[in-house]
């Protein structure tokens, strides 16, 4: 396939994913990144105050079969790692007038180096 290859460095560690997309215009819309329940980035990842919600859906997952797993099409379910991946392709974060970050209804942008995604 054509696409783009695109490296989403995780926050805090000195890893990151390779995504491969035959659509890289919707590399902008990027919200959240997946990690399948086997994966070995799942303990690399997790922190310590989303241990025993990981832990227990992990279990959850070892109780379907793949079969199962794969019949779910229409009900999707996750649970949140506590680890955020770096957007590529951002640099922005939202501040106020007085340079304020995320504060009040009036927002600009000012360039950085770590637009966030969960």
């Amino acid at each position: 396939s054509e696409g783009a290859q695109v490296h989403f460095k995780v926050k805090d560690h000195d890893f990151g994913f390779d995504i491969f997309t035959t659509r890289p215009d919707t590399m902008f819309g990027v919200t959240f990144m997946v990690l399948a329940p086997e994966s070995d980035y799942v303990a690399k990842v997790m922190t310590a105050d989303q241990k025993a919600a990981v832990e227990a859906y992990l279990e959850e997952c070892k109780k379907k079969s793949q079969r199962d797993r794969m019949m779910e099409t229409k009900s999707m379910t996750g649970v949140f790692t506590g680890a955020y991946c770096v957007h590529p392709g951002f640099s922005y974060r939202k501040f106020d007038q007085n340079g304020h970050e995320n504060v009040g209804s009036t927002s600009f942008y000012k360039d950085t180096e770590d637009h966030i995604i969960s």
